[in-house]
């Protein structure tokens, strides 16, 4: 998936592009969250206690949950190291940048998965074969968003390998 950090164009981005928009005023959310509501955003400078008893003013990151209450964001490493942010809240479907268009037919028999012709079990990794064409970097792309806890590689044959 190609993301897209420029302007008001809409898109997925990383959690650089979501703290710049959070910074903007902007609400933002995953595509990874399954339930509706939630999103984080920056909220208004309060007085907080510091090390030393010095009082200061400081913004926070606040989420809102699901069931409309405000608290804590819950960070994870999935989380933060996603590119599925969009600028809105779960549940609401984020404009889709241009270079995310549906694949064309040729693309859908050729691409991961769709385009294996078989898989098989090698030393402990998951070998995704090529049926007409060689898989590329957009197919391990592809693939490293379904296995998102394994590492992902192209083979030199073409193939997609999961660790």
């Amino acid at each position: 998936m190609e993301t897209n950090n420029e302007g008001e164009d809409g898109g997925l981005f990383g959690i650089g592009g979501a703290v710049d928009r959070m910074r903007e005023g902007k609400q933002v959310a995953r595509l990874g969250w399954t339930l509706d509501g939630k999103c984080w955003e920056v909220q208004a400078p309060r007085l907080t206690n510091a090390p030393f008893g010095v009082r200061r003013l400081s913004e926070t990151i606040a989420m809102r949950y699901s069931d409309g209450t405000w608290g804590p964001p819950e960070f994870s490493v999935r989380s933060l190291l996603a590119e599925d942010w969009f600028v809105g809240v779960s549940g609401d479907r984020p404009r889709v940048a241009p270079a995310l268009r549906p694949p064309t037919k040729e693309e859908f028999v050729h691409r991961w998965p769709t385009g294996v012709s078989k898989t098989e079990m090698i030393e402990g990794r998951i070998v995704f074969f090529w049926s007409a064409k060689p898989f590329d970097e957009r197919d391990v792309a592809a693939a490293r968003r379904a296995y998102q806890d394994r590492v992902v590689q192209l083979s030199p044959e073409g193939n997609v390998e999961v660790f």
